[in-house]
């Protein structure tokens, strides 16, 4: 059995996510970081369409569709509410916790897929992926909470959560990676 669809998504949110990282960069560089705003928005928009055209194949990436559009939403709030004591403690982990669902969906659906063609050793990449970012949303958003206390908290915070980086950064390799290669094996 192959997932036309869920390839084509997958392959589509490869491709935005990679363009992304680019127009993140290039939107940090003065005079043109208009451009790379505009990219990264253009990107989010594709990441959604994969999402979407991956739905045709599977419930699972219709859920991760809706929290993506649900953190898209907390992103906006976050603009406007941000900045007010507690309240953008709560948007931020709010904000993690819609994105690790729209992971959860997008890996463990896949995986599901990749299993009932025979790609074990790709599927376990995603189970892997989804832990790791489970793990470190649950430490980070400790870290937002612990980081409400004065000083120490604040400090704590900061040192768990630069290495819950560096963690999440190594995941987000992976990710694409396993994005990359379940879109070729579906």
């Amino acid at each position: 059995m192959n997932y036309p669809n869920a390839a084509k998504g997958l392959k589509t949110m490869f491709l935005a996510q990679i363009i992304s990282i680019a127009a993140v960069v290039i939107a940090a560089i003065p005079f043109i970081g208009i451009v790379g705003g505009i990219a990264a928005i253009v990107c989010g928009v594709f990441f959604l369409l994969g999402i979407n055209m991956a739905g045709n194949d599977d419930e699972g990436y219709k859920k991760a569709f809706t929290y993506q559009i649900a953190t898209i939403i907390i992103g906006v709030l976050n603009l406007f509410l941000g900045d007010v004591f507690l309240i953008g403690t709560l948007i931020s982990i709010a904000s993690s916790i819609t994105s690790l669902l729209v992971i959860y969906y997008i890996c463990t659906t896949t995986s599901k897929l990749l299993r009932t063609v025979g790609q074990d050793a790709i599927a376990s990449t995603g189970d892997k992926v989804w832990n790791i970012n489970k793990i470190c949303t649950i430490i980070s958003v400790i870290c937002e909470i612990i980081a409400i206390i004065p000083i120490l908290g604040t400090i704590i915070a900061g040192i768990i959560g630069f290495v819950v980086a560096i963690v999440l950064i190594v995941a987000g390799i992976m990710y694409l990676i396993f994005l990359n290669q379940s879109s070729k094996a579906l």
